[in-house]
């Protein structure tokens, strides 16, 4: 226990007393707190809003990014019929997001091979296995896990 002067009499006290045993002074206790005290008082819920501002922004965003392409592959696949029209369009369209990196090339190559298959039109069928040709030899997505068709 630590002793200290008292501010009256100057005799020695306890650090911790209320009053002098000798005088009978009162010593006024200091409410300040230290700057660490204040700082550990104040940063777990500073760190707390920050963590939940940050988890709550990586949200929106993910959210976002999945919700713009959960879009596009359902036009892309609405586009995808017994139409040659639409069907050409679709493997114009794949073929562009897939360059841009808007869709996966695992997703590209299903509406390809989905197109090169049940396409009746026999040009329609070729620009399907340019498509494909096209996205093997420009993407740097591991296509060898895919089986390969004769």
């Amino acid at each position: 226990m630590a002793l200290i002067n008292c501010k009256e009499c100057s005799a020695a006290i306890a650090e911790n007393a209320r009053c002098c045993p000798k005088c009978g002074s009162t010593r006024a206790h200091s409410n300040k707190k230290n700057w660490f005290e204040v700082f550990t008082t104040l940063s777990g819920p500073l760190l707390l809003s920050a963590a939940g501002t940050i988890l709550a922004y990586i949200t929106f965003v993910h959210q976002a990014e999945t919700q713009e392409t959960e879009q596009l592959q359902t036009m892309v696949e609405s586009a995808v019929s017994n139409d040659a029209v639409k069907e050409r369009t679709a493997v114009r369209l794949v073929s562009y997001l897939a360059k841009l990196n808007k869709l996966s090339p695992s997703f590209a190559l299903s509406i390809f091979g989905s197109v090169a298959r049940n396409g009746e039109d026999q040009k329609l069928r070729s620009e399907a296995y340019d498509a494909i040709e096209n996205l093997l030899e420009e993407s740097s997505f591991d296509f060898a896990k895919f089986d390969k068709y004769d």
